[in-house]
């Protein structure tokens, strides 16, 4: 037969039947690759929570995660990236991946609210000061304006010895924008020591 829809229903039902079969996931997995991301992420989930290795279902998840933000289904790309992240919080490919899903699916207020979880948690202040500077720019695209002008002089406080150009930069915009002469100087003055 040279249908391959038909080579990966019959697959499928296969994999249904029996004991979880590795070899059978990975052809019905292959032979999918022609149709939507959506049903391919189907199968890549499934055979995920069938997997006896966990490296191996963690690599499945991950291309699911993938094929739904292919597909448009942020949620769905979400939730698996947050499971990923509750097995194992050391995961970075899963933590930047939720990043980037966050801020593509074009919702701010997901993405604001992920920032401030995770800038209450970072003990670091540089790294607490670059999430407070995305953070800042999630609230005003939002047009929260006034808690991305605190945000944003929130991450200048946390590098005071190396100045965060471009919070300040961002200070900057907001007092011209708003005519505030005195805070446009200062933060002028600052720029221009940071540089």
């Amino acid at each position: 037969d040279t249908d391959l829809s038909s080579a990966a229903h019959w697959l499928g039902l296969a994999t249904d039947q029996g004991a979880p079969d590795a070899i059978l996931d990975e052809l019905s997995i292959r032979l999918a690759m022609d149709q939507s991301p959506a049903h391919q992420a189907e199968l890549l989930e499934t055979a995920a929570d069938r997997q006896r290795s966990p490296a191996y279902a963690r690599a499945m998840r991950l291309q699911a995660a993938e094929a739904h933000e292919i597909a448009a289904q942020w949620d769905d790309a979400t939730r698996i990236y947050r499971f990923l992240i509750s097995e194992n919080s050391d995961d970075l490919a899963a933590d930047c991946a939720l990043l980037t899903c966050l801020r593509k699916r074009g919702r701010p207020a997901l993405l604001a609210a992920e920032l401030e979880r995770r800038v209450q948690e970072c003990e670091e202040p540089a790294a607490r000061a670059v999430m407070l500077e995305e953070w800042a720019h999630a609230e005003y695209v939002q047009d929260n304006e006034q808690r991305a002008h605190g945000l944003w002089q929130r991450a200048v406080a946390e590098q005071a010895q190396n100045m965060s150009v471009s919070a300040l930069r961002a200070l900057e915009r907001h007092a011209l924008q708003s005519g505030d002469n005195k805070s446009l100087r200062q933060y002028t003055q600052q720029l221009s020591e940071a540089l």
